[in-house]
């Protein structure tokens, strides 16, 4: 596939054949982190393409080759990592998930995260700021959140609050290729980013799943009559 057919090809970050240079550039994006090829390293063909919109980032990352990713802890973010092709083998603290273009993974900041890809998986990644998830969630359940929240690994693509919520993805991601008519105005970028975390806490599950999809819940009534 030609590089100019790539996702969000118009805001390159870095196209590389070395390995230290790719860790380098990825961390800029997300966190440090370690990287290492499975196999010769000369396979190696890295390239992400990335750009921001408030507290959400959009990048497309590929490094051609198998290779097996420790980034720790994310610790101030979330991120949504789509294969577009391949698959992905995932373990984030007790949870462990094959992601493939139909399973996309939700990594959270506070758990382990040990990552291995195949080659030939490119991914598309959705970075979202830890705060901005979770005081959009504090306002759904309608109250300061007790603890960290506790979601699944695996976000199914094929269930349709998913495909609504990766529909809300291309929309951004058509609009920022086509020079950002919308993320460029503050106005619309802010109903776009809330959008797009209301819809990802809509479309995942966690421990406040049932309180937000049914505001009559309990979760959602006032203290003393709970």
């Amino acid at each position: 596939m030609a590089a100019t057919s790539l996702p969000l090809a118009g805001h390159r970050l870095f196209h590389t054949r070395d390995l230290g240079e790719a860790r380098e550039q990825v961390a800029r994006v997300f966190c440090p982190h370690k990287l290492s090829t499975v196999g010769s390293a000369r396979d190696l063909d890295a390239r992400q393409h990335a750009a921001r919109m408030g507290t959400v980032t959009l990048s497309y990352l590929d490094y051609s080759c198998e290779v097996r990713i420790e980034p720790g802890y994310l610790e101030d973010f979330y991120l949504v990592q789509i294969p577009l092709a391949g698959a992905a083998d995932t373990t984030a603290g007790a949870q462990h998930v094959v992601s493939t273009p139909d399973l996309a993974v939700l990594l959270t900041p506070h758990e382990p995260i040990h990552m291995h890809w195949q080659a030939g998986s490119p991914h598309l990644i959705v970075r979202i700021e830890r705060s901005t998830v979770e005081s959009r969630l504090a306002e759904l359940v309608g109250r300061p959140l007790r603890r960290k929240p506790r979601f699944n690994l695996g976000l199914d693509l094929t269930d349709a609050a998913a495909q609504s919520w990766l529909s809300a993805v291309h929309l951004l991601r058509t609009d920022v290729e086509g020079g950002g008519t919308l993320t460029g105005h503050p106005e619309t970028a802010e109903h776009l980013e809330r959008m797009l975390v209301t819809g990802l806490l809509l479309a995942s599950t966690h421990e406040y799943s049932e309180a937000i999809r049914n505001p009559a819940g309990p979760d959602r009534l006032p203290v003393h009559v709970r």
